[in-house]
């Protein structure tokens, strides 16, 4: 019953995953630093080339919400002009639904260049990622592509999956999380420095999902936390993790914060490892934890057989 509630709630959540592809007009570099470089060039380009989309991504937020957009910054940390670059945008809800005024943005932020530097580049390409593979949806080499703006739901991602774990033995399945980039996840107030169990994980997954979700009843909430109980029997089955802080300067505030993270992998195993699979695959897409917006929360994800 909770796996059926749960691809009703993600049909609801639109996302729009994209691969932006991008020229650099100079040599340069990044540093650690770079997804809070891209939220801030974000922030400023969405206020100029599209403020209708600004209050929704950068607004006061209400209390327990959550910025419905995730940044996974270009990996590469030095570059020489023309080298071409690859980052990628996660958008939900509002800011899935107009494709056009992100791209308008992402164009301006190459224009206006990124933090004080001002680094320029061309956006190149927009990829939107699927489940189902992958879709070309605007390209500087041809500007008679159509912008589509067909979301993907997370249930698609749900269905892929399940396709997969499917074809193998329950009773000797495993889990493998990788960390992308740095995780953000808290208990009880406090940063992890030490793999979530399965229960936290699923649950920090779900509040992410529910949150960003607008029309979610009482009865839908409570049928998917009640199904937590049977991720108590899921075991860390090992841990190549560790800590990985760093320091964000703040051109708004004018400080330095200190923003503590979890890199690394680590699997899981046990009874229960079925019911943790679909909080994996919906993971992957929503990102996990906070911090999104700067970067943080981007995983990969595998199973296999143990002998």
């Amino acid at each position: 019953m909770a796996l059926e509630t749960l691809l009703n709630i993600s049909t609801r959540l639109p996302v729009l995953a994209l691969r932006c592809t991008i020229v650099m007009k100079q040599d340069g570099m990044f540093d650690e630093n770079a997804g809070a470089l891209f939220h801030g060039a974000f922030g400023w380009s969405l206020r100029e080339a599209a403020p209708r989309l600004w209050p929704s991504a950068y607004g006061p937020l209400p209390q327990g919400a959550i910025r419905p957009f995730a940044l996974y910054p270009p990996s590469a940390c030095h570059w020489k002009k023309g080298d071409e670059l690859n980052f990628e945008l996660t958008l939900f809800s509002d800011l899935a639904c107009d494709l056009t005024g992100i791209r308008t943005a992402l164009q301006c932020i190459g224009e206006r260049g990124i933090g004080s530097k001002r680094i320029t580049f061309q956006l190149k390409q927009l990829v939107q990622l699927c489940p189902e593979g992958e879709q070309l949806v605007w390209s500087s080499y041809r500007q008679d592509l159509t912008l589509l703006t067909q979301t993907s739901g997370l249930d698609q991602a749900l269905i892929s999956a399940s396709v997969l774990w499917s074809e193998l033995p329950t009773h000797r399945l495993l889990a493998q999380l990788n960390c992308r980039s740095r995780l953000h996840i808290k208990d009880q107030g406090q940063v992890l420095s030490n793999p979530p169990s399965a229960t936290l994980l699923a649950r920090t997954i779900a509040r992410r999902l529910l949150t960003l979700t607008e029309t979610v009843c009482e009865h839908e909430k409570s049928s998917i936390y009640d199904s937590f109980n049977a991720l108590t029997s899921v075991q860390l089955a090992w841990d190549h993790s560790h800590e990985l802080a760093f320091n964000r300067f703040s051109s708004r505030t004018r400080q330095h914060h200190h923003i503590n993270g979890l890199t690394g992998s680590w699997g899981y195993q046990g009874p229960g490892i079925l019911h943790l699979l679909p909080w994996l695959a919906i993971g992957k897409w929503l990102h996990i934890g906070s911090k999104t917006t700067f970067g943080f929360g981007s995983i990969d994800w595998q199973v296999a057989a143990a002998e």
